[in-house]
């Protein structure tokens, strides 16, 4: 029996040689650090990844030291302290390590540590088992910094930013679209709908209405243009001008942003009135007021071609002042220009309809055009207005009648007429 023992012995022996051959061979193989340490932290065995990390030659020269002969005090008591709660709470404990190595760089390690026991189930050591994940953290934190850096952005830019999903509701909003529509919009938060906001604005009187559109009239105005991705701008009741622009993003989703134009519309109304405030002084007289030459001409030829259309008259006084001339050298031309303004003034209350035009058509030479008029009309009005000036009592010596008397000359033409 003894020969048998010795047999079972011997290979025994051989297959935890073997074993231990292979154990140490995937050891030894492996990437990542992997060792066991006594209960006072000394390193019992330790493969080359883990003598790497440490700076030391190979795993045999961990043997018997502890993380204190390689690290500074503080980030060792910090290893040490981890072990001790794996070792405390029975369980294997995951965490992320940080070091800084010999060249002042910072590693990241993702570690487990786990308590081995003895037969009878008492602790005897720490198995540690670390991977080098440094290069997934410093992504990991990049990617934190640009998303907060993003964050600030988004939250500080001037402009009011809004994601929307395909089926309309609210994703994102930045805080500067917020405050640009309302300081308390609960409406406003994450998974609102785009016609559940825009309900919500005009209910709260926020926007003004364009004259002319009811409130569904534009929040169905609204819809359109977003789906159109058509640009837009809306007044607020404060005043303020908001232009909105759209644009699509994958998977039927769009971003809206808005912008503030207050000044831009300011400048744009006080132009287009500077413009209206030109084209008027451009189609008047300046001395008279009437209607000038430029324009009068223009007006005929409408005029003109609607009496064709409609089949309508159009009635033409043609109006010179009597001896003018002689007027202004008998009195002056400043005289002659009080006399121009008061005939002026006497065609203007005869040519009172919106569709009459008075003008002043050459020195002393006015004209007045009346759309839709029959000949005892046009006659009639004509010789009002020959009467009117005469009533004046203007005094002028150099004529024959001793006071202003103007000429009056009528025309009436059909819609057969041509000009």
């Amino acid at each position: 029996w003894m020969i048998g023992f010795a047999v079972l012995y011997e290979t025994h022996r051989r297959d935890v040689a073997r074993a231990n051959e292979i154990y140490g061979a995937i050891m030894d193989a492996l990437p990542d650090c992997l060792n066991a340490k006594d209960l006072n932290g000394r390193f019992l065995v330790a493969n080359p990844a883990t003598a790497a990390l440490l700076g030391a030659a190979s795993g045999k020269d961990l043997i018997g030291k502890t993380y204190f002969d390689f690290y500074p005090p503080d980030i060792a008591s910090a290893f040490h302290r981890d072990e001790q709660l794996a070792r405390s709470s029975g369980t294997p404990l995951r965490l992320e390590q940080q070091l800084i190595q010999d060249d002042g760089s910072i590693a990241w390690l993702s570690t487990l540590k786990a308590p081995f026991v003895r037969g009878d189930g008492s602790a005897s050591g720490i198995i540690t088992h670390s991977r080098d994940v440094t290069t997934r953290k410093t992504i990991e934190i990049s990617l934190t910094e640009t998303q907060a850096r993003l964050n600030d952005a988004l939250t500080h830019m001037a402009d009011g930013l809004a994601m929307f999903d395909r089926t309309g509701r609210l994703v994102y909003c930045n805080e500067r679209f917020i405050s640009m529509i309302s300081s308390d919009a609960p409406h406003l938060a994450s998974g609102a709908t785009i016609d559940g906001m825009l309900n919500a604005v005009v209910r709260q009187g926020l926007v003004r209405i364009p004259e002319g559109m009811t409130e569904a009239e534009w929040i169905s105005s609204e819809l359109q243009d977003i789906a159109a991705l058509r640009p837009s701008d809306t007044q607020l009741t404060d005043g303020r001008w908001i232009a909105k622009r759209h644009s699509a993003i994958r998977d039927g989703a769009w971003l809206s942003v808005y912008s503030e134009i207050t000044p831009h519309k300011q400048a744009q109304f006080a132009l287009e009135a500077a413009n209206a405030r030109l084209q008027v002084l451009a189609n008047v007289d300046g001395l008279t007021g009437l209607t000038n030459r430029r324009a009068f001409d223009d007006g005929l030829k409408v005029e003109f071609a609607r009496a064709q259309r409609q089949n309508q008259t159009l009635g033409l006084l043609m109006i010179d002042i009597d001896h003018f001339k002689g007027f202004n050298d008998t009195y002056g031309h400043p005289e002659g220009d009080n006399c121009l303004r008061a005939v002026a003034e006497c065609l203007m209350h005869h040519a009172r309809r919106p569709s009459d035009i008075a003008a002043r058509y050459g020195g002393e030479e006015f004209v007045a055009l009346y759309p839709n008029i029959d000949q005892d009309g046009l006659l009639a009005v004509g010789e009002a207005f020959r009467q009117a000036v005469r009533d004046l009592a203007i005094a002028h010596a150099a004529s024959p009648k001793g006071i202003v008397t103007v000429s009056v000359g009528a025309s009436l033409m059909d819609g057969s007429s041509a000009l």
